[in-house]
């Protein structure tokens, strides 16, 4: 019995939080002010999907 009570105890601090810059799933993951930013899956300063893309060149910028 006391060896299941240590190894429970053992697998207890698994569940620690993430830093910046590491994997995560869901905002609970990230160590607090951090958010866990969906389209990077990582944790970060600021939640949301900033996206570093550039139109093509050959791209309407008029709305059809």
């Amino acid at each position: 019995m006391k060896v299941l009570v240590v190894i429970a105890l053992a697998f207890a601090g698994v569940g620690c939080k993430q830093g910046l810059g590491d994997r995560c799933q869901t905002k609970d993951d990230c160590t607090p002010p951090l958010v866990c930013n969906m389209a990077t899956q990582t944790c970060a300063d600021k939640a949301g999907g900033d996206i570093d893309a550039q139109l093509p060149i050959d791209a309407s910028i008029d709305a059809p």
